[in-house]
């Protein structure tokens, strides 16, 4: 039978955290801007929608998913 502290600390990190979106670890944001970087793989992604930050570095903000507060619609 399991601890129920490790219970309810896994039930935790699995509501209030999300996984790097290319090594999957687990990443808590207490505050900051939404530039990530995985200290592990050194990924960079944005929190609010794991979008890969090489490609809204090289082409924009439209890269973020549509949904994200970061998104901006491209204009050609």
């Amino acid at each position: 039978m399991k601890n129920p502290e490790i219970q309810a600390s896994q039930r935790w990190i699995v509501q209030n955290c999300k996984k790097y979106p290319k090594c999957s670890c687990r990443i808590e944001k207490a505050d900051g801007c939404d530039h990530m970087t995985c200290s592990k793989c050194r990924y960079e992604f944005c929190w609010s929608c794991l979008a890969n930050y090489e490609a809204i570095r090289r082409h924009g903000n439209h890269q973020h998913d549509s949904r994200c507060k970061h998104y901006v619609r491209y204009h050609s």
